[in-house]
């Protein structure tokens, strides 16, 4: 399996996996992105694409990752430029407000895309809200470049020279002497971000499919952690709140249960061991991986001048959409249904607990192994009952895990069942308390909702599928478990 890499260079001056490189695609789903953050979309400019896919093409020439080329070591036709500015400027753009983003590893351009929102710093990036184009870069090598930019400011540069005797700025554009009379620039560079959100949340309100995990980045906000939980963050407008003190009191994340996550870190300009934060992002590290197809509550208290403000809103996370196990004991033989595809997540028991290979004996006659991410592998087996499939599961070549599986009848299958007794969750969210009785499998299958003590009855109909319900109440996430991992979710609003 390629590793999986995110490198980053700040400002100078969920379904299974299918291939796909598309660029109008990745533009689409970025943009989505955004819009659901409350920012604006990206437009496509094709002087950055040049400059973004000429970088791809010279890392894939010469077998390299990162933001720099370097002719003399690593000589090549397709070096452009030493840094990524240099590489605009040689395809023709002149801003130096100028941002890239690159990973490499990824199946396809989507889930590159989402490996970035994981990566804080590079998340920062594609949320910038002072921003408004992009230009793409793929290599069926694996590797995906995103060059992004301010057109406003680059038409300025592209304008003439102020000669005037007001104050002005060089070193703005591509030819350094060139200058921007001052208000002009101030009123252009900040235009953008005046007409952004006063704060920009990350993952938005009520938003799905969100990655339960992040691993690493280049650099790394976290070193000492292999894997940890998917970042939560909220970041300021720089321009709005230019001259005002912004401090957070408590930045916290609950369960659908309503268990804090007491494990975790809150990183801001003081502590960034990379010192990539700014004075207006505030970021919240879950230091254990989230689970799959979950909600998440975020709570977070601020201030402002010394203004008391608070925020909550609610996530869920991914589900990967076929049955999916935990697996917490390797020694007990896990039963398959024939020509079924499987889940099989191995919970991190460690901050260093990942793998990135596997390796299997079997006598089915048909197995389909492969990594999901780095604790989540994907089965499918065909065969008679009582054929099996052992697979070693190994972080560099050293087996850290081994489960025996097999194929068995419907008799024997580890299906999902719900538990033979009476569950009840509750939990907060957006001011309105929630209730949940779930009845067993002998009873009348029934969820019991209360709000505002409104009693609504909904028939559960087959335990083992996702139910979407609308009511006319504020917006509440209600998650059912079952056994193992699987979850039945209601949505009102």
């Amino acid at each position: 399996m390629n590793k999986i890499i995110y490198l980053l260079l700040g400002v100078m001056g969920s379904s299974l996996l299918a291939t796909n490189f598309n660029k109008d695609d990745a533009l689409e789903y970025l943009n989505s992105i955004r819009v659901s953050a409350g920012l604006s979309s990206l437009n496509q400019n094709s002087i950055l694409e040049t400059a973004s896919q000429n970088h791809v093409n010279y890392l894939a020439d010469k077998g390299l990752t990162g933001h720099y080329e370097d002719n003399n070591t690593y000589p090549s036709d397709f070096y452009t430029g030493d840094k990524p500015f240099d590489r605009g400027v040689y395809a023709g753009y002149s801003s130096s407000y100028y941002l890239e983003n690159i990973s490499a590893g990824q199946e396809d351009i989507i889930t590159s895309i989402d490996g970035l929102m994981s990566a804080i710093y590079h998340r920062y990036g594609f949320l910038n809200n002072n921003i408004d184009e992009i230009g793409i870069g793929v290599h069926s090598s694996r590797l995906f470049n995103y060059n992004m930019g301010n057109s406003k400011l680059n038409k300025l540069c592209n304008a003439d020279s102020y000669e005037g005797t007001k104050k002005s700025y060089y070193g703005v554009c591509a030819e350094y002497d060139f200058k921007i009379e001052a208000t002009l620039y101030d009123e252009v560079s900040s235009s953008l971000a005046d007409s952004s959100p006063n704060y920009v949340i990350w993952p938005p309100a009520n938003s799905l499919n969100i990655l339960p995990v992040f691993f690493e980045e280049s650099p790394d906000p976290l070193p000492s952690y292999s894997v940890s939980g998917y970042p939560i963050s909220i970041e300021f407008n720089s321009h709005k709140y230019k001259d005002n003190n912004i401090s957070i009191d408590s930045f916290r994340v609950y369960e659908s249960s309503g268990i804090e996550l007491t494990n975790t870190l809150l990183m801001d300009i003081s502590n960034d061991p990379n010192e990539k934060h700014d004075k207006y992002q505030f970021t919240l590290f879950p230091l254990e991986r989230l689970n799959w197809n979950q909600t998440y509550l975020v709570e977070v208290d601020f201030n402002i001048d010394d203004k008391a403000y608070s925020k909550s809103w609610s996530f869920q996370t991914q589900d990967i959409n076929i049955p999916t196990y935990t697996i917490t004991d390797l020694d007990e033989t896990l039963i398959l249904k024939t020509d079924t595809q499987y889940a099989l997540y191995f919970p991190p028991t460690s901050r260093d607990d990942v793998f990135n290979g596997i390796s299997y004996t079997y006598n089915t006659s048909e197995q389909d192994v492969s990594i999901y991410d780095s604790n989540t592998i994907l089965v499918k087996l065909n065969g008679e009952n009582e054929s099996y499939c052992n697979i070693d599961i190994k972080n560099n070549g050293t087996i850290t895990k081994t489960i025996h599986l097999k194929i068995g009848s419907e008799d024997n299958i580890n299906d999902k069942k719900l538990e033979d007794k009476i569950e009840t969750f509750s939990y907060k969210i957006d001011d309105t308390d929630i209730f949940i009785k779930l009845l067993t499998q002998d009873d009348t299958k029934e969820i019991t909702l209360n709000v505002d003590n409104e009693e609504s009855i909904f028939p559960l109909f087959d335990i083992n599928s996702n139910i979407t319900i609308k009511e006319s109440v504020d917006t509440v996430f209600i998650e059912i478990k079952t056994k193992l991992t699987e979850a039945i979710t209601f949505e009102g609003r």
